[in-house]
């Protein structure tokens, strides 16, 4: 992280940000500055100014700039595999809706979940301008955003992640090249099924199997669907992890599906 423009105790002078502009009670400012043991009125100017793009050897950087001189930044990748995760367009369409705004009213610039896309991908827009606010977050307190959102270790297990891939043996594939990387975890999305997505939890139960036998017994893995079993299937699948010692089971059955989760 960039050095912060301020200091945590003794910020600008003179910063056009009152107190009247938290009369609406904001939960994020009270959080970030609880964090860094100031009050919410003695934070800098977080009204966004500008939307920049940037180019660089590695791709495009996003930049979104506050009045009091504070910038958060975050990828704009072209490397996802997604046809709906594309940012073209990114700089345009987030300097229509941030430009004038606080950067810390983030959730109402980043909640777009769209249920009809529950599996084919939501807008890569909103992930780019979350991060970009959190960075602002944290640089105007000096504090990694971790700390900001109540950290009491430093270190986590990070899990590698499949794609839906669509053979038992790609999986195996994958997770072997998984754990040679150094990861100690893996988390499987199974196969799609044409023509429409959808799913044959037999062919994601021999995925498991395989994936389990080629990873080892002391190899965390997980298993997550994304809620396209029936309630018996999600049953059938979550008594194989069981026999296979998988720590993790996310997102079976449909979200709406709550009888079905208290069963499951």
């Amino acid at each position: 992280m960039a050095r912060p423009s301020v200091s945590r105790r003794h910020l600008l002078a003179g910063s056009s940000l009152s107190m009247g502009m938290w009369a609406g009670g904001n939960a994020l400012a009270e959080q970030v500055s609880t964090a860094a043991g100031i009050k919410p009125g003695d934070l800098p100017n977080l009204t966004i100014k500008e939307v920049r793009a940037y180019h660089t050897s590695h791709g495009q950087l996003a930049g979104v700039l506050t009045a009091g001189g504070i910038e958060g930044n975050y990828t704009l990748g072209t490397r996802y595999w997604h046809p709906d995760w594309n940012n073209e367009g990114w700089q345009e369409f987030a300097k229509r809706l941030l430009v004038g705004k606080n950067a810390l009213d983030r959730p109402q610039f980043t909640s777009q979940w769209i249920p009809t896309r529950r599996r084919r991908g939501q807008s890569s827009y909103a992930s780019a301008i979350d991060n970009c606010l959190w960075d602002i977050a944290g640089k105007a307190v000096g504090l990694p955003v971790y700390k900001i959102l109540g950290a009491y270790r430093h270190r986590v297990l990070a899990y590698a992640s499949s794609q839906h891939l669509k053979t038992v043996e790609e999986f195996v594939e994958s997770v072997r090249r998984c754990k040679a990387e150094g990861f100690k975890a893996y988390k499987i999305h199974p196969p799609e099924v044409p023509p429409h997505g959808g799913s044959d939890y037999r062919l994601d139960m021999e995925v498991c199997k395989a994936v389990r036998q080629a990873a080892g017994d002391d190899f965390a893995l997980l298993m997550d669907p994304v809620g396209v079993y029936s309630r018996h299937e999600a049953m059938e699948v979550g008594r194989l992890l069981d026999e296979l010692d998988f720590v993790a089971y996310e997102d079976p059955i449909p979200t709406s599906d709550i009888d079905g989760y208290v069963e499951l």
